[in-house]
């Protein structure tokens, strides 16, 4: 594939960072209160109206939020905590994160439905393309079938192979605000 004429295609240069630095740009971006770092979390509940609310215990303290981000890895300790009886992932052979934020409603609970709601038939739509791509990609082990993938990315044309790529580029993020029909 031309690199050059997708990086074209998408107006920018295609790159990827190491998660550190992922991680570095994104706690820069927080106010110093708002991140605990090198602090396991204690008991974790759900609390307030409808249980939306969390409350993480922290050595002798609790502390209540809104929205707890329990990104504590695949094999979340914090998901298992707040819900017990959650089957856990299944691994796919592709992880993807992307996210899309905005001041997404009035009320945390009413937030995340309507985040999930237009979030969730792109993401599936993305997910399913990386199974597909896996499944011919790094998944293949016959060397004959590998032979036959390396074969045909040879020969497909370069504009063939972008437009496979750029299917999922040329989406534009919904606005967020007040909910719609066309959402």
């Amino acid at each position: 594939m031309d690199g050059e004429a997708l990086e074209g295609a998408v107006g920018t240069p295609i790159m990827g960072i190491p998660r550190s630095t992922l991680h570095r740009l994104l706690r820069e971006c927080l106010p110093g209160e708002a991140l605990l770092i090198g602090s396991e979390a204690g008991a974790v509940r759900r609390t307030g109206p409808g249980k939306v609310g969390v409350a993480v215990g922290r050595g002798d303290t609790v502390l209540e939020a809104d929205l707890v981000v329990a990104a504590d890895g695949v094999g979340s300790r914090v998901r298992g905590l707040l819900f017990p009886a959650h089957p856990g992932p299944v691994y796919s052979g592709s992880t993807v994160l992307r996210a899309i934020t905005e001041h997404t409603g009035d009320d945390v609970a009413t937030a995340l439905a309507r985040y999930d709601a237009v979030r969730r038939p792109r993401s599936q739509a993305v997910a399913r393309a990386a199974r597909q791509a896996g499944r011919m990609g790094h998944r293949l082990a016959h060397p004959l079938a590998v032979a036959l993938r390396n074969t045909a990315m040879r020969v497909t044309p370069s504009g063939v192979s972008m437009r496979v790529i750029l299917r999922h580029h040329d989406w534009v993020a919904p606005r967020l605000g007040a909910p719609s029909a066309s959402n």
